[in-house]
C-alpha cells in the first residue's frame, strides 16, 4: 500500500486459531454490511471520508459507547444461492427497530414491502441489515438479536449463534480493546 501510495478503507477478514490472528481475506473497499456499521461508530464519518477522497491518511476517532458492532443480516428464502422464481415474499416490521435497519433487496409496491423477485443471477436473497452499537460486545448481541425479531419474511432465516460466538469472543475482544487503549 505504501508503494502505491493507497490511503483508502481496507476490510480484512481474519481467524485467531491458538492465540494468532491469520487473515484470509482483505478487501479494499467497505462492504455492504460493515460500511453503515464502521460509520456509525466513528466520531467523526464525515470527516474521515473526506480524508480517504483527499488522498490523506484518515484519523480514526471512536465512540467510546459505540466500541462494539454487530451486523446480522436477514436473509430471504433461498440465501445463499439465486432463485429467480422466488413468489413476491411480504417483508413485515411488527414495530419501528431501536437499531439502524438498511434495506438490501427488497421492493415497494403500495406501500408493502416485499423481498425482491429476480429475474436474473446478478443478486442473492438479502433482506436487510440490522446494526447495533454498544460499549460491550454483549449488549450490542442481545440488542441485534431483540431487534432481527420485528422483522419477517416466509422463508427467511438469520444466524442465531451470535450469543454463543459473543460468549467464546468476549473476554479475547476486551482484553484487544485494551490493549488498543
Amino acid at each position: 500500500f505504501e508503494k502505491t501510495g493507497y490511503t483508502g478503507p481496507l476490510q480484512v477478514t481474519a481467524i485467531r486459531k491458538n492465540g494468532v490472528w491469520h487473515a484470509i481475506e482483505y478487501n479494499i473497499r467497505l462492504g455492504v454490511t460493515t460500511t453503515a456499521l464502521l460509520l456509525r461508530m466513528l466520531k467523526n464519518p464525515v470527516d474521515v471520508l473526506l480524508e480517504v477522497v483527499r488522498n490523506q491518511t484518515p484519523v480514526l476517532e471512536w465512540h467510546a459507547e459505540k466500541y462494539f458492532g454487530c451486523t446480522l443480516t436477514l436473509a430471504g428464502y433461498g440465501y445463499p444461492y439465486v432463485v429467480p422464481s422466488v413468489p413476491k415474499l411480504p417483508v413485515e416490521v411488527s414495530v419501528p427497530l431501536e437499531c439502524d435497519l438498511w434495506w438490501n433487496e427488497v421492493d415497494e409496491e403500495g406501500g408493502q414491502l416485499y423481498m425482491a423477485n429476480h429475474k436474473n443471477y446478478e443478486m442473492g436473497h438479502r433482506i436487510a441489515d440490522v446494526n447495533a452499537c454498544a460499549p460491550v460486545m454483549d449488549s450490542a448481541v442481545k440488542l441485534i438479536e431483540n431487534e432481527i425479531r420485528k422483522l419477517r419474511c416466509l422463508g427467511s432465516y438469520y444466524r442465531l449463534d451470535l450469543k454463543e460466538l459473543a460468549a467464546k469472543y468476549s473476554s479475547l475482544l476486551t482484553s484487544e480493546k485494551a490493549a488498543l487503549r
